[in-house]
């Protein structure tokens, strides 16, 4: 049974061990099947003309590309998409269309490719195996629904749509938790902006990925928070 919206703002507020249930999906990006090496899996940063540069490739071939201007903005521009492999470049696109590809190396750092424009010298340092329990926060386009009581987020170039929810872990003042945005708040917007429930809003928002343990059961389940909204957006190229 899919919990209301209300089990879902409490769940969340009250403790981050109680995240609340997805609705269902047609794809699990966790059951994907595995594409090329393994060792290409993980997480890389570094610094591409005036640009920080973070690329999360995931073992589910999903990966997520966050850019921020140097100086300029506080929270990077996110990219959702798939990754596979073409000879010893690592091409990355959102939908049909590619939008870089990365050679690499045998120390695992990665070069601009065929889609990024001449290669050079490493530019994205391989950090770690996985990023961890949280994606750092990033701005992103998609598409968000409600219906049935369950809450999901689209983000544009994605296949797949992760359950969601308002609101953001932003740390304690004074021993208490800071939660300037809440789920009440992202339902209130989504009603200002749609018809009805049920209807797709194109939406901008400020979010992360994180994991949180299942309602029902044992394991774990991974949840788009979303933080902030801050406009309404176009549709999806």
């Amino acid at each position: 049974m899919r919990p209301t919206i209300t089990a879902l703002a409490l769940l969340f507020f009250c403790s981050c061990s109680n995240t609340p249930e997805p609705g269902e999906q047609t794809t699990d990006p966790t059951a994907l099947e595995l594409q090329g090496p393994p060792s290409w899996t993980g997480y890389y940063s570094g610094t591409i003309a005036d640009e920080e540069v973070s690329l999360w490739v995931r073992p589910d071939s999903i990966f997520i590309l966050q850019r921020k201007l140097i100086g300029q903005d506080s929270v990077p521009d996110g990219t959702f998409g798939r990754w596979h492999p073409r000879g010893n470049e690592l091409q990355l696109s959102t939908g049909k269309i590619e939008i870089g590809a990365y050679q690499v190396g045998d120390d695992g750092a990665l070069t601009p490719g065929s889609g990024e424009g001449s290669s050079g010298g490493p530019v994205l340092e391989r950090l770690a195996d996985a990023i961890g329990d949280a994606v750092p926060r990033m701005r992103v386009s998609g598409t968000y629904v409600l219906a049935d009581d369950a809450q999901s987020f689209k983000p544009c170039g994605s296949t797949y749509e992760w359950p969601c929810v308002g609101g953001m872990d932003l740390g304690e003042e004074g021993g208490e938790a800071v939660n300037g945005f809440s789920n009440e708040d992202l339902l209130r917007n989504y009603r200002k902006a749609v018809r009805m429930d049920g209807d797709p809003w194109e939406v901008e928002v400020i979010c992360t990925l994180g994991m949180g343990p299942a309602m029902e059961g044992e394991g774990a389940d991974e949840y788009l928070f979303i933080g902030s909204v801050l406009g309404d957006a176009g549709s999806c190229p």
